[in-house]
C-alpha cells in the first residue's frame, strides 16, 4: 500500500479541527481522532524522511517538561491535587505538542500553497455549514435539532445572544426578549466558533501568499460575523485591518476581488437581521461595557479569568495547582470573583494564558510566552492575531491550539511564495 501524500494528510488536522469539534465521548473530540490519525499515518508516510525539529520545538519542550516537574511538586505538596485529571491533561499536552511538531514538518514537506488549498476548503466548508445552519434556523426549518446542537441541549440555547440575561436579567421575561440568533455551526457555541474561524481567516489572508483565497475567506468571514461574537470580532478586526493595509502596500491595489470580498461581507452585515443582531449584541453591548453596566460574560472573560487564574496559583506562585487541575479546583474560588456564578467544572479559565499561570504557575508562563514568541517571531502579523486568539479562547489542551500554532510558525519561515498579485482570486 502507498503512503498518502503529504497534501492529502494535512485534511486530517485541519478538516478535524474546522468541522470535528463535537465531542464522541468525555474528553476525546472528532478533531482529536482525526489528529491522532494524522500522526500515525505522517510518521509512516515520512518514516525514512530525513528530518529536524522546528527551531522552536526546545521552548515547547521545556514547558512540557516544566508541566511534569510543576504537577509532580503539586502532587507531593497539595492534598487536594487531582493526580487522575493531570495524568490526563498531560497526555494531551504531549500529545498536541507532538501533533504540532508533525504538522510543520509536513507543512515543509508539501508546501505553503498545499496548506492554504485545503485550509481554505476545509474552513470554507465549516462556514458554509455554519451559514446554512443559521438560515435554516432563522426561518424556523425543520430540522434534526438534537444532532445539530447535540445531545445535551437540543434546544439549540447555546445558538442565541440573551441580551437581558447577559445584563443581569434572570426572569421569565428575559428568555423570550431580546433574544437573538447566532451561527454556531457545529461548534456547539458561537464564540468558539467565531475564534476558530477568525485564526483561519488570518492564516488564509495575513500568510505569505501573493494570491490570497479570497472566495473561501469571504465564506470564512461570513459565518464569523453571523456569530455575534466579540471574541471573534476581537480576531476579525485586526485580520482584515492588517489584510487592507497589505493589499494597499502591494502592487494592484484595485483588485476587484478583494472589493468584491469586503463588499460581500458588508452585504451579509446589512442585512435587517443580521444588522439588528450586530446592533443589539455588538454595538450596544460593547456600549454598555464602555459606560460600566454590568455584563458577566465579558467581565469573566477580560478581567476575571486573571482573578481566577491568581487565586487559583496563589498558594503555589511559582508552579501552579497542575495540569488538570484548573476545573477541579476553580469553583472552590468563584465566588470570590464578581460573575462567579458563570463559573462550573467545565471552564478551562477564558484565556490560554491565564489557565497556563494558574497551572503551571510564574515559570510555566515564561516558558509558554517564550515557546510563542519563539514560534511566531518571524510572522509578527500572524503572531498578533494568534496572541489575540490565545487571550479570547483558554483550550490550550485542545488541538486547535497547537494546529494553528504550527500552520502560523511554518508560515513564517517560509520560502514558497508564488508572485501573483495581492488580491487575485485563487
Amino acid at each position: 500500500m502507498r503512503p498518502p501524500s503529504s497534501a492529502l494528510l494535512l485534511w486530517l488536522p485541519l478538516g478535524g479541527i474546522a468541522v470535528g469539534q463535537r465531542f464522541l465521548f468525555p474528553g476525546v473530540s472528532i478533531a482529536d481522532v482525526c489528529v491522532g490519525a494524522f500522526l500515525g499515518f505522517a510518521a509512516w508516510r515520512l518514516k525514512d524522511e530525513p528530518w529536524e525539529p522546528p527551531d522552536w520545538w526546545p521552548w515547547v519542550a521545556a514547558f512540557c517538561a516544566w508541566a511534569i516537574v510543576s504537577g509532580g511538586w503539586a502532587a507531593a505538596t497539595d492534598p487536594a491535587f487531582s493526580g487522575r485529571e493531570f495524568a490526563k491533561s498531560l497526555a494531551k499536552l504531549l500529545y498536541y505538542a507532538a501533533a504540532a511538531v508533525m504538522v510543520t514538518r509536513v507543512v515543509r514537506e508539501a508546501g505553503l500553497r498545499a496548506a492554504l488549498r485545503v485550509a481554505a476548503v476545509a474552513f470554507a466548508v465549516a462556514a458554509g455549514i455554519a451559514v446554512a445552519l443559521y438560515v435554516a434556523m432563522s426561518v424556523k426549518a425543520p430540522l434534526p435539532y438534537d444532532v445539530v446542537c447535540g445531545a445535551a441541549d437540543p434546544r439549540c440555547n447555546q445558538a442565541y445572544y440573551y441580551e437581558l440575561r447577559w445584563f443581569g436579567d434572570n426572569s421569565a421575561r428575559s428568555l423570550r426578549e431580546g433574544v437573538h440568533l447566532r451561527a454556531m455551526g457545529l461548534a456547539g457555541e458561537p464564540s468558539r466558533l467565531g475564534v476558530v474561524l477568525g485564526l483561519a481567516l488570518g492564516f488564509l489572508l495575513l500568510a505569505p501568499r501573493r494570491q490570497p483565497p479570497l472566495v473561501a475567506a469571504a465564506i470564512v468571514g461570513i459565518a464569523a460575523v453571523l456569530t455575534f461574537s466579540l471574541s471573534a470580532y476581537a480576531l476579525l478586526l485586526p485580520v482584515l485591518a492588517l489584510f487592507a493595509w497589505r493589499v494597499v502596500r502591494a502592487a494592484g491595489t484595485r483588485s476587484r476581488w478583494a472589493w468584491a470580498a469586503a463588499g460581500a461581507l458588508a452585504l451579509v452585515a446589512c442585512l435587517p437581521p443580521v444588522a439588528r443582531t450586530l446592533h443589539r449584541s455588538i454595538v450596544v453591548r460593547s456600549q454598555r461595557i464602555l459606560e460600566g453596566r454590568a455584563d458577566a460574560s465579558a467581565r469573566m472573560r477580560v478581567i476575571g479569568s486573571w482573578d481566577l487564574a491568581v487565586l487559583l496559583a496563589r498558594t503555589h506562585p511559582l508552579s501552579g495547582v497542575g495540569l488538570g487541575n484548573f476545573d477541579v479546583r476553580v469553583t472552590q474560588v468563584a465566588p470570590l470573583v464578581p460573575g462567579g456564578h458563570m463559573v462550573d467544572d467545565r471552564v478551562q479559565g477564558w484565556n490560554a494564558a491565564g489557565y497556563v499561570l494558574a497551572t503551571t504557575g510564574a515559570i510555566g508562563l515564561v516558558l509558554f510566552a517564550l515557546a510563542l514568541y519563539a514560534a511566531l517571531r518571524p510572522a509578527p502579523a500572524l503572531g498578533l492575531v494568534f496572541l489575540l486568539g490565545a487571550f479570547a479562547d483558554g483550550t490550550v489542551l485542545g488541538p486547535a491550539f497547537w494546529v494553528f500554532l504550527a500552520l502560523y510558525a511554518a508560515a513564517g519561515r517560509t520560502a514558497d511564495i508564488v508572485t501573483e498579485p495581492a488580491g487575485s482570486p485563487s
